[in-house]
């Protein structure tokens, strides 16, 4: 009998678990759509565009100081 018992609250405990991670993806699901359903494309557009200038301004750098040498002024 306590065996049987066990077994049915380790069940019940590893329902409720599950209970709990659906309603969180429920919630981030909700979360998700509700962020694409507001997103503003233009301000999108020009935040992307705007990361894309950094990044490429950034290589640059990096091309630029990975050349250099301390040897090159001598």
């Amino acid at each position: 009998m306590l065996a049987a018992r066990a077994m049915v609250g380790t069940r019940l405990n590893e329902l409720e678990a599950l209970e709990e991670f659906g309603q969180e993806l429920s919630l981030q699901y909700a979360q998700a759509l509700a962020d694409v359903e507001e997103l503003d494309y233009a301000k999108a557009l020009s935040e992307i565009s705007q990361q894309q200038i950094i990044l490429e301004a950034a290589q640059k750098s990096f091309m630029k100081m990975s050349s250099m040498s301390l040897f090159n002024y001598f």
